[in-house]
């Protein structure tokens, strides 16, 4: 499923009716996106069955035409969409594909840099604990056999 991560001017309240969001066909524009795993464009949204279950939340505060873009990781895998919504019913114009192309791109390298940093950080840290609270001496060196670090434990010679 997906679910809303940041927004520039979507109302809360769009947001909350998007909260979660499939992966399916005619799941919204943005659930659309993720399934096919190319950009969705829904000129019209009174008249698209993809947003048949966003209607009142659609027409109440204006948004009548919406485009999004699927962003991946660098193995494929899908991370999220971007949105964009126009209030008439229209296609995005040249720009707004582009600049829609872009965050969308942009996107998936924050959200995969973001992610490798917590994979990295909790590594750190778990080796971190070992590290100070191994019984035994250990000992970190770099490649040339130089100490970089050492635990707070004595080696003992028997």
């Amino acid at each position: 499923v997906l679910r809303p991560a940041a927004s520039h001017q979507v109302p809360p309240e769009v947001q909350a009716a998007a909260n979660p969001t499939p992966v399916a066909e005619l799941a919204g524009v943005c659930g659309t996106a993720a399934a096919r795993r190319v950009p969705f464009v829904v000129t019209d949204v009174d008249t698209d069955p993809a947003f048949t279950a966003y209607l009142t939340v659609t027409r109440r505060f204006g948004l009548h035409a919406a485009w999004s873009h699927p962003f991946f990781d660098t193995r494929g895998r899908l991370l999220g969409t971007t949105a964009m919504y126009a209030s008439t019913p229209r296609p995005p114009t040249r720009s707004e594909a582009e600049v829609a192309a872009f965050a969308a791109t942009l996107a998936g390298v924050m959200v995969e840099r973001s992610r490798n940093l917590d994979a990295l950080n909790e590594r750190e840290a778990r080796l971190r604990l070992i590290f100070e609270n191994e019984p035994e001496c250990v000992k970190v060196l770099d490649r040339d056999g130089l100490l970089l670090a050492q635990s707070r434990q004595l080696a003992v010679i028997d």
